[in-house]
């Protein structure tokens, strides 16, 4: 009878030690994926650019319709304006792709096997967009494949990359500044704000467990950051990737505008 509970006992604590650790393992190795994912969109995101006169993918938001319908974008099944064209919309749609506007609310839909990608600008906040949807024409081009914007991690059935958001009126290029963040895992902040919840500023994505975020730098850089804040913002300042910030480096807690400046480390899918 001692016996019996005796190896009861070590099994126990047997399972107790290897199940945390298989899962660690585990853990890793999808973190270990998502970032090789990112080294692939990267080299995507600089064939892209290389086709694109420097700029990267954000041609719905940069010129309208007329500028999302090139030869090289793919065609979409339908395109919706929720609101009348105006001077501002007519004026977009003459600058050149790279250069983010978003004059007038526009509802972009491809369909895709086992999926609908709806890319939405123009509206009043971030977290009613789409934004990472821009990293489809990768995938659409050739540059990489569909399963490279996916991180292995997160849960199925919603954005798994975030996306930068440029400062606007600005040309969005891959080398400049070069140390700030062009993808990262998803954004949480704006993950609480859609669904009503409000869990903090400084969480981890959920990708991983909230122990961390993999982000890859314009630079190429991939690396693993168990924080959000970045302390190599411009002047130093301690910068928030998930949010916006203004012109005078101040972290932006609504998601209503663009960033203030170009250095700004802000992602959103």
């Amino acid at each position: 009878m001692i016996g019996t509970s005796v190896v009861a006992a070590v099994v126990l604590l047997l399972l107790g030690v290897t199940v945390p650790m298989i899962a660690n393992l585990r853990a890793q190795k999808l973190s270990t994926l998502c970032a090789s994912n990112l080294r692939a969109v990267h080299g995507a995101l600089g064939s892209y650019a290389s086709s694109n006169g420097g700029a990267l993918p954000l041609s719905s938001a940069a010129a309208g319709i007329g500028g999302f319908l090139s030869a090289r974008a793919p065609q979409p099944e339908r395109v919706t304006r929720l609101d009348a064209p105006d001077a501002a919309a007519t004026a977009a749609r003459r600058m050149r792709p790279g250069v983010p506007q978003a004059p007038s609310q526009l509802v972009i839909e491809y369909r895709r096997p086992g999926m609908v990608i709806r890319i939405v600008q123009g509206v009043p906040s971030w977290a009613e967009s789409n934004h990472s949807a821009h990293l489809a024409s990768l995938v659409d081009a050739g540059y990489c494949g569909g399963d490279h914007l996916r991180c292995p991690a997160c849960s199925a059935g919603r954005p798994c990359f975030a996306y930068r958001v440029p400062v606007r009126g600005g040309r969005f290029m891959l080398d400049t500044p070069s140390r700030t963040v062009v993808v990262a895992d998803a954004n949480p902040v704006l993950e609480d704000h859609r669904s009503g919840h409000h869990a903090g500023r400084a969480i981890n994505s959920r990708n991983h467990r909230g122990e961390g975020q993999n982000l890859l730098f314009c630079d190429g850089a991939v690396e693993w950051w168990t924080t959000p804040l970045l302390r190599e913002g411009p002047g130093g300042l301690t910068d928030n990737i998930w949010l916006p910030q203004d012109e005078l480096g101040r972290e932006r807690t609504q998601f209503r505008s663009w960033p203030g400046h170009a250095a700004d480390n802000f992602v959103a899918q």
